[in-house]
């Protein structure tokens, strides 16, 4: 996995946003934020970080003992408050890709740890974004870590 340096660079990266779009799918804004780039609709998008992580469709959070899924936060909005401030603002301790799975799971210092879900078989649904230094998205391609510009 010659990308996984890339990967382990996120360790000590500051979460300066963490946003969702439809369905709960996580972005996490790491770095200095940019400014939101103008939607169809007019208005303005959330402001992107120097690099930005995206944890798809299918994720859960695991934080003292419980775990959670992007399901449960998403009917619940006291745990979904929770979970955003114990995301904005922490540094990443720990991020890896699972061998068996190419599942990212992130550990953060507020002691919340994020992992993507893949149950059908099909390509983990995450992917890391590099705004700067080099332009590209870090990705699972047919089972493989790709790095795409």
């Amino acid at each position: 996995m010659k990308h996984l340096p890339l990967v382990q660079s996120l360790v000590a990266e500051v979460v300066s946003l963490v946003w969702f779009s439809d369905y709960s799918i996580c972005y996490l804004e790491l770095g200095t934020l940019g400014s939101g780039l103008k939607l169809p609709n007019g208005r303005i998008g959330s402001p992107s970080g120097e690099i930005t992580i995206f944890l798809g469709y299918d994720w859960n959070a695991e934080s003292g003992g419980l775990q959670r899924s992007r399901i449960d936060f998403h009917s619940n909005e006291i745990e979904w408050e929770s979970l955003v401030s114990k995301l904005q603002g922490a540094v990443i301790r720990n991020i890896e890709l699972i061998a068996t799975s190419a599942e990212l799971e992130i550990s953060l210092s507020t002691g919340v740890v994020l992992r993507t879900i893949s149950d059908n078989g099909d390509d983990s649904d995450w992917s890391i974004k590099i705004n700067k230094q080099v332009q590209g998205y870090l990705c699972i391609k047919n089972q493989k870590l790709k790095l795409e510009c």
